[in-house]
């Protein structure tokens, strides 16, 4: 699923703060057992937790080949990790970038901007 909302359905949430991610969403995401879940300005955001593990896995994989590691495996193995673990920390500074530097966004300031223009 890319960042466009495909579509949405509303779940019933238990006394013990539990609700059913609905089918066609899990089998659409590839969901296994485990899935991470975060808070994203008042907006719950689950992702599939085997795909957040491996996600840039292969293009790192690609960059070092390129490099020219094949002699190298423990220098490759290194470096692969190195790499790996750079994204979140990289991610997460872009993401703090992009809000501190948006203003929020909401019906009223879409149709204000509408109104303006007219």
């Amino acid at each position: 699923m890319d960042n466009k909302r495909i579509s949405s359905k509303r779940v019933r949430i238990s006394q013990n703060r539990q609700f059913n991610i609905p089918k066609d969403f899990y089998d659409h995401l590839g969901m296994g057992e485990e899935a991470i879940i975060e808070l994203h300005n008042n907006r719950l955001v689950i992702q599939n937790a085997e795909s957040d593990n491996n996600y840039f896995a292969e293009q790192i994989m690609e960059e070092l080949v390129s490099e020219e590691y094949s002699n190298d495996q423990e220098g490759f193995i290194s470096d692969f990790k190195r790499r790996s673990n750079e994204i979140k920390p990289a991610v997460e500074s872009l993401i703090t970038d992009a809000l501190s530097n948006s203003e929020p966004l909401d019906v009223d300031n879409i149709f204000d901007d509408e109104e303006e223009s007219k």
